[in-house]
């Protein structure tokens, strides 16, 4: 963008609407294989996003499209990409990560992901992907990544399968973990923001703007515990030490976060403070040792 004019010069909207054009064009084809064996909820779901595919593919057909238009439709086409890969995490959660389907199919949803937001770059209609997708949105595609992957290991929690997707495990606690405090980081406040005694902003100030943004504290910091209690087993090579303890200060942080809303603003909520707190306890004895 020139001081001059303001006009994005990196901006292609021909080159832009065909890199979108050949996203929505897989992405659509990717539902109809999909559909081929579907049924039920799922299969009225992908056709949902099936119709959606081809309404923006009718958009793309304008002959003009201005920095705003593309943003517009790559929202739009982000939206659509979060519909399709809710419908897998959805059956991946109910199979409870089936062990021989599971990492493929968790590694299609993180591609697709990022590949939509890999697009909105390549197309530039503004200079970032916060400009382009919105805050609400960019936070959704960090919290359904470590979502899902905080999914996966608590299943692992439950099953006699830890040990066998040991490597998997660790990488998906380290990596979640990572999404979520990213998540957390697209809205956070500004160092100049005063503590307030009205609930609401004493929340804000905190960065906790929505149920999701404590959800992703406590689901960071019970990966941060699992994380631990994985290399205090021995679970871990020897060498991820250094690991453990940055799990356990990194866990702590959003446990308190937690608990400081939980048992502040939100006491009258009912949000469980009992694992928290257990969880913190662990923690905390960890780095005293």
């Amino acid at each position: 963008m020139t001081e001059e004019t303001g006009v994005n010069t990196s901006f292609d909207a021909n080159r832009s609407c065909e890199a979108l054009s050949l996203f929505i064009k897989r992405l659509k084809n990717d539902i109809c294989h999909c559909l081929n064996t579907a049924t039920g909820e799922t299969s009225g779901s992908l056709q949902h996003c099936k119709t959606k595919c081809n309404s923006l593919m009718q958009a793309l057909q304008a002959t003009a499209f201005s920095e705003i238009r593309v943003a517009e439709l790559l929202q739009k086409t982000a939206h659509l990409v979060l519909d399709y890969t809710y419908v897998d995490e959805t059956v991946l959660v109910d199979e409870e990560f089936p062990q021989d389907t599971c990492n493929t199919r968790i590694y299609n949803i993180r591609e697709l992901l990022d590949e939509v937001c890999e697009v909105a770059l390549q197309c530039r209609p503004f200079p970032t992907l916060l400009e382009i997708l919105g805050t609400e949105l960019v936070e959704c595609i960090l919290w359904r990544k470590g979502a899902l992957l905080y999914m996966y290991c608590h299943t692992l929690q439950s099953q006699d399968r830890l040990k066998q997707e040991l490597a998997q495990y660790k990488k998906c606690l380290e990596d979640g973990v990572n999404f979520l405090e990213d998540m957390l980081k697209v809205r956070q406040p500004s160092s100049s923001c005063q503590p307030a005694p009205d609930d609401t902003m004493q929340l804000l100030n905190q960065g906790i703007f929505s149920d999701t943004h404590l959800l992703a504290m406590i689901y960071a910091g019970e990966m941060c515990y699992w994380y631990s209690c994985a290399q205090e087993r021995g679970l871990f090579h020897q060498d991820d030490q250094h690991d453990s303890f940055t799990a356990r200060h990194r866990g702590l942080k959003h446990l308190n976060s937690y608990l400081c809303a939980v048992k502040g603003p939100l006491k009258t909520l009912n949000w469980n403070a009992e694992k928290a707190e257990h969880y913190v306890s662990y923690l905390s004895r960890g780095l005293q040792q």
